[in-house]
């Protein structure tokens, strides 16, 4: 009877000892997803771009052992957390984030190649030119996150009404902006001047449109040339026509946009997120855009941020396949609902002919973009030449070399 029992019990506890493995494996918390985490960027009281949230959340559902912490920062503080992450708070660097082209080559040999990472498939549509932004002496560093152009905005009833054709060369902007210029009710040109506006990026397209280009031969900032004294001499000629609005150096991007809806001013140079933005807020507004004006035959002239990986962050595994997802046709064409362009050589052909997006494209396939240099000098000049000419100080070939010699003996 004993043996009897003994085995008798032996089977029948066998069903209980099953249940407490089950029960103790439901009690188990289940394997939490890997984090990454996304250090973005917005402008300051900019809200951040819901397209965002809807691409994570697609990457999520396909990985969902993996899960990107999004966190955005102000602008400003960008090159302060750099600093910081590739220095003495190394442990705090997030595995993401984002650079504008321009900075890549200084932060490069701290950011995961991924010419290992990414197959030569998952890169073969995009734009090439596009793809060359995101190198560095050859190595592939990140990916388009937002890619821009600008082109000429135009009020098409005010050019109506003038008779006018929108401009297609710097002597035809000039005409046209002095035309439409009535003053104090209306000014045919609107550009930003303030401290921390575009007046950098409009210089710079004023340098291009004149031939010439913001480095010398050997690579560094070089802003004193006949070619950067006739785009500030530009500028100065326009204000002097009373073409531009009054007090430009008081005016930021912000206040040109309200100008151009409320229709006072006639013209300004822009991105693709403003056609967006107008369409949104008057959605009545007569406008168009049209390519940059010119004197000359030139490549598109591109801007790109880039999604690049700091190698000092680990998870490379989990990281790589975010790339991975955002080297594809759709991550890549969600972009496009922030306000960026096309990457893919197929999108950019579906929206080629459109309107409102052609001239932010034409050229495309021969994209270049601003040579990689140190944005603050540059801007420090700028900004300083445009004060001393605008104000009637200096002449502009006095302006740049003042400016200049004050960025080189500036103590940091």
């Amino acid at each position: 009877m004993k043996h009897s029992f003994h085995n008798g019990g032996r089977y029948a506890a066998a069903p209980f000892c099953l249940l407490l493995v089950l029960v103790s494996a439901a009690r188990l918390p289940a394997q939490q997803p890997t984090p990454v985490r996304f250090a973005a960027w917005r402008d300051q009281g900019v809200r951040p771009f819901g397209a965002v949230s809807d691409l994570l959340a697609t990457f999520h559902e396909v990985n969902p052992d993996v899960h990107v912490n999004l966190n955005y920062e102000d602008w400003s503080f960008a090159r302060v957390r750099l600093r910081y992450w590739f220095g003495s708070h190394r442990q705090y660097a997030p595995h993401l984030t984002i650079l504008p082209d321009i900075w890549l080559s200084a932060y490069a040999d701290q950011l995961v190649p991924l010419d290992g990472v990414l197959r030569p498939k998952d890169t073969a549509g995009f734009v090439p030119a596009l793809l060359d932004r995101c190198r560095v002496k050859g190595r592939l560093v990140g990916l388009p996150w937002l890619v821009r152009s600008r082109a000429l905005y135009v009020r098409t009833d005010l050019l109506e009404t003038a008779k006018l054709k929108p401009p297609r060369t710097l002597a035809e902007l000039q005409a046209a902006a002095i035309a439409l210029a009535k003053p104090p009710a209306v000014y045919g040109l609107g550009l930003a001047a303030a401290q921390g506006s575009g007046a950098l990026d409009t210089f710079l397209d004023l340098l291009d449109a004149h031939g010439g280009t913001p480095l010398d031969k050997d690579g560094r900032l070089q802003l004193q040339s006949k070619e950067a004294e006739a785009a500030l001499g530009y500028w100065l000629g326009l204000q002097q026509a009373h073409a531009l609005q009054p007090e430009g150096l008081t005016w930021t991007d912000d206040d040109l946009c309200d100008a151009f809806v409320a229709g006072h001013v006639a013209m300004l140079v822009a991105g693709p997120e403003l056609g967006q933005r107008l369409r949104k807020a008057a959605p009545t507004l007569k406008f168009g855009t049209v390519a940059l004006p010119t004197d000359r035959a030139s490549d598109l002239p591109v801007s790109a941020e880039v999604l690049v990986a700091l190698s000092n962050a680990g998870e490379p595994e989990p990281v790589g396949r975010f790339m991975r997802f955002m080297a594809t046709a759709e991550a890549q064409r969600a972009m496009t609902f922030m306000g960026g362009l096309p990457t893919y050589q197929s999108h950019v052909e579906r929206v080629r002919d459109e309107e409102d997006v052609a001239p932010f494209v034409a050229g495309m396939e021969r994209a270049r973009g601003l040579p990689m240099l140190e944005t603050e000098p540059a801007q420090r000049i700028v900004e300083r030449a445009l004060w001393l000419c605008l104000s009637g100080r200096s002449t502009p070939a006095e302006a740049l070399k003042t400016a200049s010699t004050e960025e080189a003996q500036r103590v940091f």
